[in-house]
């Protein structure tokens, strides 16, 4: 069974906070063409048939080849397991700590059966997340029968590398780019365009590192078969 692991509530009021901006924003906003998912997939694309590194090494060939990255907010790594069923979760506990540094936050619950469920968080910059990425893909086989549950949200907030500027969050041409790795990998795409060659030269670039696939129906204005507005 597929499961998602549900962000937290500061993780998921952060993600509507982006989706939503002011007036003014609104008003500079207004002539570009924007590309966001549908409500129902406002996590963004699955994209679980590529490893956890091999999704953190596409993205970061994104943001260097692409990108200008204006603000990156501290991303959550969060590791739960079970103790009795999993001893080596706690030895990877630890290298993540010699990594990340201490937890900020532990959880430790009993059960009734008298088994203990740890819960462990950790915060990290940008720069970890090929790290963060080798222990997703060490825990992939627990995590996909439920044994382990782990998740790690970083979202980036950037200008295209040909905007002018000054480069302002929510106001140049860019967006946010989510990275969530868990059961199932995703990637959130929230772009605006200047122009309608600026969106198709992005979406190719994006098939062609094989990462997402953008669809023309989520953009807006809506575009005509021949792809424009």
């Amino acid at each position: 069974m597929e499961v998602l692991v549900t962000p937290d509530g500061e993780a998921l009021r952060g993600l509507m906070e982006m989706k939503s901006c002011s007036v003014t924003c609104a008003i500079a906003r207004s002539s570009m063409i924007r590309y966001s998912p549908p409500k129902s997939q406002i996590w963004g694309h699955q994209v679980g048939r590529l490893s956890a590194t091999a999704i953190v090494d596409r993205c970061t060939q994104f943001l260097s080849d692409k990108c200008t990255i204006i603000y990156s907010q501290p991303s959550e790594l969060m590791v739960g397991w079970n103790s009795t069923l999993h001893p080596l979760l706690s030895e990877l506990a630890v290298e993540i700590d010699q990594v990340l540094g201490q937890p900020t936050a532990i959880n430790e619950l009993p059960s009734a059966d008298g088994e203990l469920f740890r819960q462990h968080r950790w915060q990290f910059s940008l720069d970890y997340l090929p790290a963060v990425a080798t222990w997703f893909d060490r825990l992939a086989k627990p995590m996909k029968t439920q044994d382990v549950v782990a998740q790690s949200i970083t979202y980036v907030m950037f200008a295209w590398q040909d905007e002018p500027p000054p480069l302002l969050p929510m106001q140049s041409a860019g967006g946010t780019f989510g990275i969530h790795l868990g059961v199932p990998h995703r990637i959130t795409t929230m772009f605006s365009f200047r122009d309608v060659n600026r969106y198709q030269s992005i979406k190719g670039y994006l098939s062609q590192i094989e990462l997402v696939e953008l669809s023309d129906k989520h953009v807006r204005p809506k575009m005509s078969a021949g792809g424009s507005k």
